[in-house]
């Protein structure tokens, strides 16, 4: 009787454990870019929307961010430019190209 409740404690334990794991992540790296000059953009914000995940491209414009579905979009962001959301999908690696809401002379 007393294996018995072993037993289903372990099956229980596997089973919360199993559905964690099911749970679809999505690691997303890319580099961000200036559309008119091809300049990589440091400090740009990257924010899965409707959650408070994010994180901040580094000094060469690269980041990497981890989501918890392939379901979720990311906004892109930066002072000077247009904020756009993008769809994450089972795409690894991304190049995005940020287009200014300034005219450059």
């Amino acid at each position: 009787m007393k294996n018995l409740g072993i037993r289903n404690f372990i099956i229980y334990a596997l089973l919360l454990f199993s559905w964690h794991l099911g749970m679809a992540q999505v690691k997303i790296n890319g580099t961000i870019k200036d559309a008119g000059n091809g300049f990589t953009l440091p400090g740009v914000n990257i924010l899965v929307v409707g959650t408070d995940i994010g994180t901040v491209t580094d000094l060469d414009g690269k980041f990497s961010l981890e989501v918890d579905s392939p379901d979720r979009e990311i906004s892109i962001s930066m002072i000077g430019y247009t904020t756009i959301n993008i769809a994450v999908t089972l795409v690894k690696d991304l190049e995005i190209l940020l287009g200014g809401i300034f005219k450059h002379f």
